[in-house]
This record gives structure tokens, sequence and C-alpha cells, in this order.
């Protein structure tokens, strides 16, 4: 795309926005791992796994946005002639632009990976009931695995083709990406000055195929969890139902008191789902702008991409520290938001079990006839307790 010589770039704007919006999301990156390494739970906990790697691949990723035009080579072959204008200091060369887009590329795609695992892991042990121990064993490897291959796998690729290049489509960004130069060139007239234009569109490729993947495991991920909670609700309601025809007082009482657990697990799941769909927004947000006006140089869209785009860690943090203070005011309901976030930072709170305590119903696949277990006067599920298993009280926080 051929950049308009006479089109004034807004110098200030893209030297100084992207930085500020990028070094806040550096901090609130490492704020969440700060509150990861003084809770009490540390990483034992899956999700503070999960948390802390989508903060490092955010904390490299936007320090690398942060740099916006600095690590760029000096002069770049034919730019004058060319039309190409980048606005901003650009002290580096070749190499530095490719330790840029190294750490641009590896950090951003495995940052939708590890939401994707995230998806994962909630229908792992609220759809699926997976015990905590089998998802440590079968699944961790591939909450790991799966992103980080991606994002160094792509990113690797582009380095060893020598493809990191400062972006001639605007659109894309302001700092060094994955791309021909120019972006536009092609290899039946030989135009292209830098960059191997087959790798580059081989990797596209693998990357939608990956992005297709992620998609498919976050939508089926939340519609398994989602049809976990109706089907929880059915199976109260029938047994509950049964039990106020019978109308002994026993029946009456057990089915009040599982009915009151099955509610806080209904509730519990509901706070799983926006969960998972706002760590899906905050990563959406920021990409937004680069899918709708990749193709049209819009400089509305151009701005507010160089500040979302680098700002992930700080729309993390508001959603990690809204979860944290429900968890805790589930037990704790005087307390204020920002009496726990206080405690956060300068307390130790040993937050209730939450997954396990979602994951304690068992669906209907019970010993005997579901029917004959109703006239029996048993319900037609299990609750299976793993709190002993990870000494975790279910119901219980406290500050330490």
């Amino acid at each position: 795309m051929d950049v308009d010589t006479d089109f004034e770039w807004p110098s200030a704007y893209v030297n100084i926005v992207p930085r500020l919006s990028g070094s806040l999301s550096v901090v609130s990156s490492a704020t969440i791992i700060y509150l990861i390494f003084r809770s009490q739970t540390r990483l034992s906990s899956i999700y503070h796994q999960i948390m802390l790697c989508m903060s490092i691949v955010d904390i490299t990723s936007t320090l690398a946005m942060v740099l916006t035009t600095i690590p760029m080579p000096r002069e770049m072959p034919q730019e004058k002639e060319l039309g190409f204008e980048w606005s901003g200091g650009r002290y580096g060369n070749h190499a530095t632009c490719a330790a840029q887009g190294f750490f641009v590329v590896s950090g951003s795609v495995a940052m939708f990976g590890f939401n994707a695992m995230l998806c994962l892991y909630y229908a792992c042990a609220v759809a699926f009931q997976m015990k905590e121990k089998n998802i440590r064993k079968y699944i961790l490897p591939i909450i790991y695995g799966l992103p980080l291959v991606s994002g160094f796998g792509l990113s690797i690729t582009a380095l060893f083709a020598d493809s990191y290049n400062p972006p001639t489509d605007l659109m894309s960004g302001y700092w060094c990406v994955a791309t021909t130069y120019p972006i536009d060139c092609s290899e039946k007239d030989d135009s292209c000055l830098r960059g191997n234009y087959g790798v580059i569109h081989k990797a596209a490729i693998v990357l939608f195929v990956l992005v297709c993947v992620a998609v498919f495991i976050m939508v089926t991920s939340l519609v398994l969890v989602v049809n976990s909670r109706f089907r929880v609700h059915r199976l109260t309601q029938k047994f509950v139902k049964a039990a106020e025809e019978d109308g002994t007082s026993t029946r009456i009482l057990m089915a009040s008191s599982l009915k009151d657990k099955l509610e806080r697990i209904q509730t519990d799941t509901k706070v799983i789902l926006l969960q998972s769909v706002a760590y899906i927004v905050a990563f959406i947000s920021g990409i937004l702008w680069f899918l709708l006006s990749h193709d049209e140089m819009n400089m509305t869209s151009f701005k507010f991409g160089l500040f979302s785009a680098p700002i992930q860690g700080f729309l993390n943090l508001i959603v990690f520290l809204s979860h944290k203070v429900h968890n805790y005011k589930r037990i704790h309901r005087h307390s204020t938001v920002c009496e726990v976030v206080k405690l956060l930072f300068v307390g130790r709170v040993q937050e209730p079990c939450f997954i396990s305590r979602i994951s304690m119903v068992i669906d209907d696949d019970v010993h005997g006839r579901i029917d004959d277990r109703v006239e029996a006067g048993l319900p037609n599920f299990r609750i299976m307790n793993e709190m002993d298993v990870e000494e975790c009280v279910p119901d219980a926080a406290m500050v330490d």
C-alpha cells in the first residue's frame, strides 16, 4: 500500500499514546503476577497458572509494542522511491526489528491461545466434571503446549525466513511485524525487497487454522458450560418436585438442602461464563481495529488500534480483580470492594474453593435407574466432595 507522502501522520499521537497504554498494560500484568504470588494458593491453582502465562506473554509482546518505531532500521530499501514513511525516531537495524516482531507475534498468538485454554479448563472442570488431578495429568500439558508451540512456532518461522519488517500497510500497526517489504509485493514479478512471500503466505494459513481451532474451543467450551448449568437446573427441579409430591418432612428437608447447594453452584457457573467471555472480549478489543480496517486507511481506526492493541494487560487485571473480589465477597458479604482489594494487595487472602465446588455435581450417571432413585427418596445425581483432597474448605475464607 502506497502512502501519500503529502499525508501528515499524527506524530505526537503515534509516539505517546501506544507507550502510555502499553506501559499501563505492563504494570497491570505485573500486578496480576504479584497478586498470584501473594495469594494463599499461589500456583497450586490451574487458573493462576494460566493467568501467570497470559501475563508473561502480555508483558513481552506489549514491551515490544511500546517501542513503536525505535527498533526499526534507520533506512529501508527504496523507502523514499516507494513513498513509505514512519513518523517517529528510528534507531535500530534489521536485527532489532526482527527482535521486536518476534515478541509481538509470539506474545499475541500465545495470548489468544491461553484465552482458549482457560475456556477449555472450565469446560473440563464444570461440563465434563473431571477431577483436578486428572486435569493436571491429561489436560494441563495441552493448556501449556498449544499456545506456546503456536506462538513460538510461527514467530521462529518468520525469524528464520528473515521476514520481520516495518509494516508498509500502516493499518497493521506501528511496529515491526511478520510481513514482506513492501506488503503488496509478489514473487511472480520479484518485487519483494525483503521477506519470504511463500513463508509468510503459509504462516498466514497456519495462523488462520489456529485461530479457527481456538475459536472452536472457546465456543464449544462455553456452550458445554451453559448446557451443564441448565442440566443441573433440570435435575434439581425434578428432585424437588418429587420431594414436594411425597410430602414427608425428611425428603423436603433433603430437597431444600440440595437445592440451596445447587443454586450456589449455578451462580458460580454463571460467574465462570461471564469471566471467560470477559477475557475473550478483552483480547478481541485489542485486535478488532485490525480486522475491521485492514483494507482501508481510516485514521480513527488507526488511532484506536494504537491505543487498544497494547492495553490487553490492563483489561485482564480488571477481570482478574473482579473475580477475586466476587469470590471473597461470596463469604464476607459485608466487605466492600475497596476493603477486599486492599486485602489482596497487603493481606493474605485464602479464597474459597471455586471450581471444586462447581464440579461437585456429578451427572445422572449413577447406580440404579433414575426413576427408582427418585421413588426411593434419593436424588437423581450425586454430590462429590473433593475438598479434602484439595486441602481447601469449600465455604470458608480467611485473612492471615
